[in-house]
């Protein structure tokens, strides 16, 4: 046999095998551009609903400290409101308002002055203390609400300052 075949048929099996080698590489490299590819988009997505996670995180913290803030304000009123009894203003009509309980009833701030708050006002939240002028009429400086001697309750609007129908103002 010729060394000459011999050479050639392995050089061309030589070149064959480098054939196959690069088309294998190629392939895996295909292969491994899916890979990183897949993976990527995995990643992606999973950074996608981690920041979504973290958004409803932050809107629920939000939303825990309003509702905590809510609850001690709400807290802070209904002690504030135990201080106080409902009572009628006057001998008549239907005008109420709520009383500083006495201060032997008191377990706080018992050198507290009485006074009445606007029941209107009171229930909104707001403790607005009545004003009165020794006489029987009362009036509310922010709704305006009032009683007169008769115990009617009315609503004054308000006019120029110092009149006396607009409650002392």
């Amino acid at each position: 046999m010729d060394i000459g075949i011999i050479n050639s048929g392995l050089s061309a099996l030589t070149s064959l095998r480098l054939i196959v080698d690069g088309l294998v590489d190629g392939r895996d490299t295909v292969k491994l551009n899916a890979v990183k590819l897949d993976l990527t988009n995995h990643i992606l997505e999973a950074q996608g609903k981690l920041f979504d996670a973290r958004e409803v995180l932050f809107k629920q913290n939000t939303t825990i400290e309003k509702l905590t803030k809510r609850i001690a304000e709400l807290e802070a009123y209904r002690a504030d409101k135990v201080r106080y009894q409902l009572v009628r203003l006057g001998n008549r009509g239907e005008f109420f308002a709520y009383k500083l309980r006495p201060s032997a009833d008191l377990e706080e701030r018992q050198d507290e002055a009485p006074h009445f708050c606007c029941q209107p006002c009171f229930d909104a939240g707001n403790k607005v203390v009545l004003i009165g002028n020794g006489e029987g009429y009362w009036n509310c400086p922010i709704c305006k609400t009032a009683t007169l001697g008769s115990g009617k309750s009315v609503s004054i609007p308000r006019t120029r300052r110092g009149s006396i129908t607009d409650g002392f103002f």
